[in-house]
């Protein structure tokens, strides 16, 4: 089936050694990269990314690859379209 699957990222108030990341759906890169409090520009500030995705044997698997340091979620959301 077809899934939206949204992503939140927050960056804390302190370096916790989060570094750029990439974020794979079920094998497919959604985010290369992605760097939360640059994109966040601030720490304590939430950012939202979001991508449909196909669906095959019924498991979505998230991927989370850290380039350097740490990767970081703060919340996954997925629902049916």
């Amino acid at each position: 089936g077809r899934y939206r699957v949204t992503l939140t990222f927050v960056a804390p108030d302190r370096d916790e050694g989060l570094g750029p990341f990439d974020v794979l759906v079920s094998g497919t890169t959604m985010l290369r990269g992605f760097d939360v409090l640059k994109q966040a520009g601030g720490p304590l500030t939430a950012v939202t990314q979001s991508q449909d995705v196909t669906v095959k044997g019924g498991e979505i698997l998230l991927d989370f690859k850290p380039r350097s340091g740490k990767a970081i979620v703060s919340a996954i959301q997925v629902e049916r379209l």
